[in-house]
């Protein structure tokens, strides 16, 4: 048992009876060791439940939500990689440039697709783990027609206020 969400990310990829069942040997440990030091050092912690019959992939991606993580295979092994924006480029290499363009598309969003608030719906462990709501919004983002624009989710696994207010900035400035 923990509170760490990376953590539980591992738990939930290696455990047979609730989770995916993948073997350990498969999950890069020093990643999930690194991401979940990361997450003490930041105060982000998982206090939820995975519940309902959702899918395995939407059950995971509320966990990872909960202080923004992703997955990656790599190398044969499962990595866990947090989203710390610690770089503004990427390097790119022959072997990343060389595919058919008709093989993929880039969207990004324009003015009217940007969001300028996000609310964010949580349970607040301070009134007794009832649902309660979370808004940031960002005066600076101007929509097109002049109409807020709201992005909203749910956090499953983060219970304190701050928490939620941390990651309803992060989310907002990612969107």
């Amino acid at each position: 048992w923990s509170r760490n969400p990376a953590l539980v990310w591992r738990d939930f990829m290696t455990n047979a009876r609730y989770g995916l069942g993948v073997a350990e040997d498969l999950i890069d440990d020093d990643s999930v060791r690194d991401a979940a030091n990361w997450c003490d050092a930041h105060d982000f912690y998982f206090d939820g439940a995975v519940m309902g019959r959702q899918s395995f992939m939407d059950n995971i991606q509320s966990v990872l939500v909960n202080f923004h993580a992703y997955p990656v295979w790599s190398e044969g092994n499962y990595k866990l990689k947090v989203f710390t924006d610690d770089a503004s480029v990427m390097s790119l290499t022959e072997d990343d440039v060389d595919i058919s363009p008709d093989s993929f598309k880039i969207s990004i969003p324009g003015i009217p697709e940007t969001p300028n608030s996000v609310k964010v719906a949580f349970s607040n462990a301070s009134l007794n783990y009832t649902a309660d709501f979370v808004t940031r919004d960002d005066e600076s983002q101007v929509t097109l027609d002049g109409n807020p624009k709201q992005n909203e989710m749910s956090l499953i696994g983060s219970t304190d206020v701050v928490q939620v207010r941390k990651l309803a900035k992060y989310y907002l400035l990612r969107g």
